[in-house]
């Protein structure tokens, strides 16, 4: 990776481009002359389009990012806080529909976690506390149809699965994650 920088009059690095091997341009924004990012930076994937943009404080990620798929929609977005994951994540399908929704809190996986298929139904639902599955969970991909509590990340308690008709097919207890 090269690192080309532009320098404004007092001498500090006004800006800066990444690139990569063969030449094509990866990164745009400012490095300190301590050599850390600063402000709105961009990355752009092979074909020049851009593929993230965010920012940085002291060579962290901070404030909300956004990534791009191929086609310029957004691929996904959130927050960062001192360079971990805080805050609402949303993941799109590449037509722009919504894919994914989950919360974290200083980089790891803390409140919802929602994910829906391309015609916008709930197929995974449930929360994350410290980063393990807690409370209750739903499953629904296809005709399979499941659901039941986690404690610590462990199945627990009664986990139940229905047939397509919402017939139940199957009961069971687990305790810490044994059936």
């Amino acid at each position: 990776v090269g690192i080309h920088r532009m320098y404004d009059q007092t001498g500090k690095v006004n800006n800066a481009f990444l690139y990569d091997n063969n030449g094509l341009k990866i990164g745009e924004g400012i490095i300190t002359n301590e050599g850390k990012k600063e402000g709105k930076w961009k990355y752009f994937n092979h074909g020049g389009l851009i593929g993230s943009a965010g920012t940085y404080a002291n060579n962290l990620e901070v404030g909300k990012w956004e990534f791009y798929y191929q086609n310029g929609k957004t691929e996904q977005e959130g927050t960062y806080k001192q360079g971990k994951t805080d805050g609402l994540w949303q993941w799109y399908y590449a037509d722009g529909q919504l894919k994914r929704e989950e919360e974290f809190y200083e980089g790891k996986a803390e409140g919802i976690y929602v994910e829906y298929d391309t015609l916008g139904a709930v197929m995974v639902s449930g929360k994350y506390f410290d980063g393990q599955k807690e409370e209750e969970w739903l499953y629904k991909v296809g005709d399979y149809t499941e659901k039941g509590k986690y404690v610590a990340d462990l199945k627990d308690g009664k986990w139940q699965a229905f047939y397509p008709d919402g017939q139940l097919k199957y009961e069971g207890n687990y305790t810490q994650g044994n059936p």
